[in-house]
């Protein structure tokens, strides 16, 4: 299922070569023949390879140069802006800890935290496994294949009959950090839409273009997308979210001065409401919309109505370059509370004496409104299978999975590729053959034992194993490397602090980073104001490569990196998982 949101990894979001071009081309409502023809003839020889920067680098002056020349002769012509926002892209990220982003703060995220002292918050009544009919068994031995089969799931958390039965952290991950849940945020932006219907704030068969009167439109028929057309992603109009290209509208339209603009200026392909085309613009528009009716940011909406009544209490949601919580991604939670939304889902907008969401509204969210595959449906912003369960997905393996015929909600964090690991091995193979009854079954000690190992193991380091230390240690100690080429690392040294120990001091955006290193096969975790917390493990494969392995607690993805040393050089080798690919790079000594 595509899900392409893939956060930067170190630096926040740039603009890479090509997506530059592509902002370009997109601020721009129609294309004449002309340059039609010119984008085809300069661009479809390297189609295969155009995901690749240092290709566009190359062309990027002379796609500028001709672009100037057109503009000039006037065959192609700017979108005017709408009145009273800047044309010019804003390239920092400025971030707020305890207040909202009004449409003046570009870039921001409203991070609310529990504040202390405060009362105890709600918390899940547990029980045993077999109390509510499930099986140790079966959960234990899913959890022992997370931990030999190394799959990427960071956290998964299992709900039945309304308590709490599985609750697993994999090591270096834990119950008190954030997870990005990425596009699991279109499935909470839904549900902002369905509680501003609720208090008569729109309606879902309302004209899009209505609530934003000073977008242009190419096209008389766009006037014919409705609210529920962007939340069954069935909109008609085109757009690509490629992951490793600049040709990515989701990213155009986040740093876009107009986004509500450049959503409704590519052409129409389909007629509204006929054909599912996966689209995060659609997701943000939601929010856009939201922000309209309501006069709040989604983000503040959310705390207020639907977190504060679930009494959620630690997120983190950030926005677009306009001040607009983004709609379709951002959005960061703990995996227990990503199951009170599951679980509100499943009482059809009930939590516990407070009807949060209209029934009416859940029980229309969750059927689908459009086929996205032969076999699998979309509603409103959730993912609809054919057995009656649905969940809301995000890029990595986040998911909240609701199962009304179980009375089960199923929370997984991850950093997997695709979805099918989770689906086919872990909730085919093991969750569902693990409700064994509606009601509570025999007491078996034994399983119950072996589960509570299986979470004791998944939560423990792996002990890594690594070659002895390397006598290049000494010499590459505290020098300071200067990277070149395609990187987001600036600069880097290493410091071998004892036998268990170092530290990786790197410069990512021109500000020194000194993060722990575990080399004794435990990750080191450093909080770092703007990433969270990264957690870090280092060791020697050979006698001249040394080996990084990074996670962000918030993130889904890992990287590891090899350093290859060769005197005064080294060789980086990148290497990430979710969407598979490598990055090559070399560094030279800096200084003396």
């Amino acid at each position: 299922l595509p899900d392409f949101e893939k956060p930067k990894t170190g630096a926040g979001q740039k603009l890479t070569g090509e997506h530059q071009a592509a902002l370009v081309l997109r601020s721009h409502q129609k294309f004449s023949p002309v340059l039609w023809l010119f984008y085809l003839c300069l661009l479809t020889p390297v189609r295969p390879i155009i995901c690749y920067n240092k290709y566009m680098k190359a062309r990027l002056p002379i796609l500028m140069i001709l672009l100037a020349v057109l503009m000039a002769c006037g065959w192609i012509k700017p979108v005017p802006s709408a009145p009273g926002t800047s044309t010019a892209l804003p390239a920092t990220t400025v971030t707020t800890a305890t207040t909202v982003p009004t449409p003046t703060v570009v870039a921001s995220t409203l991070t609310v935290e529990p504040s202390t002292p405060e009362a105890p918050g709600w918390e899940w009544p547990r029980s045993t496994p077999e109390e509510q009919g499930l099986s140790s068994d079966r959960l234990a031995a899913m959890l022992e294949a997370v931990r030999q089969d190394n799959i990427n799931v960071h956290s998964v958390v299992v709900i039945r009959h309304g308590v709490l039965v599985l609750e697993a952290y994999n090591h270096p991950f834990n119950a008190q950090t954030r997870h990005a849940v990425y596009s699991v945020t279109k499935s909470i932006t839904s549900t902002l839409v369905g509680i501003a219907s609720a208090q008569g704030l729109l309606a879902v068969d309302a004209p899009v273009i209505s609530f934003f009167p000073s977008v242009n439109l190419d096209d008389e028929r766009k006037e014919s997308i409705r609210v529920e057309h962007l939340l069954s992603m069935s909109s008609g109009v085109e757009w690509m979210e490629p992951l490793y290209s600049g040709l990515n509208d989701h990213l155009g339209m986040l740093e876009a001065d107009n986004p509500a603009q450049y959503f409704f200026t590519p052409a129409l392909l389909a007629e509204p409401g006929t054909v599912f085309n996966y689209n995060s613009g659609g997701s943000h528009l939601l929010s856009m919309l939201v922000q309209s009716v309501s006069g709040q940011p989604a983000a503040e909406l959310a705390a207020a109505q639907l977190f504060a009544p679930l009494d959620i209490r630690a997120f983190s949601w950030k926005s677009d370059f306009t001040g607009h919580s983004q709609g379709g991604t951002g959005l960061e939670l703990l995996p227990v509370d990503m199951a009170k939304i599951g679980q509100m889902m499943l009482n059809t907008g009930q939590w516990r004496s407070t009807q949060v969401l209209p029934t009416a509204w859940v029980k229309t969210a969750t059927e689908a409104h459009v086929q996205s595959s032969p076999e699998m449906g979309y509603g409103y912003q959730w993912w609809i299978s054919p057995q009656g369960d649905y969940y809301a997905l995000g890029w990595g393996g986040q998911q909240i999975h609701v199962f009304p015929e179980q009375d089960m909600v199923v929370v997984f964090t991850a950093g997997v590729s695709g979805s099918e690991v989770l689906h086919h091995e872990l909730i085919n193979t093991y969750l569902l053959p693990a409700v064994v009854s509606k009601d509570a079954i025999p007491v078996d000690s034994q399983a119950q034992a072996r589960l509570k190992d299986a979470i004791q193991g998944l939560a423990s380091p792996r002990v890594q194993v690594s070659a002895p230390f390397s006598p290049l240690a000494s010499e590459v100690d505290g020098r300071q490397w200067l990277v070149t080429g395609r990187n987001d690392w600036s600069m880097f040294s290493l410091h071998f602090l004892s036998d268990s120990e170092a530290r990786l001091d790197l410069e990512l955006d021109k500000e020194m980073m000194p993060l722990l290193v575990g080399l004794d096969g435990i990750y080191r975790i450093t909080d770092n104001a703007e990433y969270g917390p990264i957690a870090l493990l280092g060791y020697w494969e050979s006698t001249d490569i040394f080996v990084l392995v990074q996670q962000n607690l918030r993130e889904a993805d890992k990287r590891i990196t090899h350093l290859k040393f060769s005197g005064a050089a080294v060789k980086l080798f990148s290497e990430w998982f979710v969407e598979p690919h490598t990055e090559e790079s070399e560094a030279v000594i800096f200084g003396k």
